[in-house]
């Protein structure tokens, strides 16, 4: 069975240590029977979880799983072996942003087909009859409060990285939500969601990395971006396309 292709993220990524960029290109696709089975087969997946897409990177390889979690089921033990600071972050999301986030995903990332860690995404919600959905937010001043919040929590230090997370979050268009998860090297990293006018962004971007999305047009339009943070420092984007 072919792959039924749903987005293509590009991912621009800042080494901490030199300040290296890599960029990497990643393809998604909707979630197949006999590749979420075999999945199942080495790794325990909630029952309030429900996979709907896996992720394919530059080097053909199989490096995420995707799951909608139904958070009329959703309870704190899913997060039971989360270490304590990724736990203190969960716990505290609504009081850094508001009451409408939500754990509406999870993720479940891979290495050499090993699983290697979770990812926890929260968006802003609402109540649909029955269930949750994901609405975006497009008013400044939330957007500002909820800035304000998230620097005073992770105390953000003025310098170089605070002015471009705050330069960023102030061209935002549509807030769409954080991810939290612990990278490899056992470093809190965090990806803040949003929409923006794309020749802003790619001339923001070129600012700070030298890179030249032009490339890109050919994968328009862009749906999404991310600015990636590990402790408090910006350590890239990832850009997110339909095509």
């Amino acid at each position: 069975m072919a792959n039924i292709f749903r987005s293509r993220g590009i991912r621009i990524k800042k080494n901490t240590l030199d300040n290296k960029l890599s960029i990497n290109m990643k393809c998604y696709y909707n979630i197949e029977k006999n590749i979420l089975e075999e999945f199942c087969k080495k790794n325990i997946v909630d029952k309030c979880l429900s996979c709907f897409e896996y992720s394919i990177n530059d080097l053909g390889k199989i490096d995420s799983f995707n799951f909608h979690v139904d958070l009329n089921m959703l309870d704190d033990n899913i997060y039971i072996y989360q270490p304590i600071e990724i736990k203190n972050i969960i716990f505290n999301i609504k009081k850094i942003f508001d009451d409408s986030f939500r754990n509406y995903t999870i993720g479940y990332r891979l290495e050499n087909n090993k699983f290697i860690g979770k990812t926890f995404y929260f968006y802003p919600t609402i109540w649909k009859k029955d269930h949750y959905g994901i609405q975006g937010v497009t008013n400044l001043k939330y957007i500002e409060e909820y800035y304000l919040r998230f620097i005073k929590y992770f105390d953000f230090k003025k310098g170089e990285s605070m002015n471009e997370l705050r330069d960023f979050w102030f061209m935002i268009k549509k807030f769409k939500g954080i991810s939290i998860s612990l990278n490899t090297n056992n470093q809190i990293e965090y990806k803040i969601y949003a929409r923006f006018d794309r020749e802003s962004i790619y001339n923001f971007i070129k600012t700070k990395t030298s890179v030249d999305l032009s490339f890109s047009n050919k994968y328009e339009p862009l749906i999404l971006v991310a600015q990636r943070i590990v402790g408090n420092k910006i350590t890239g984007y990832n850009l997110y396309y339909i095509n």
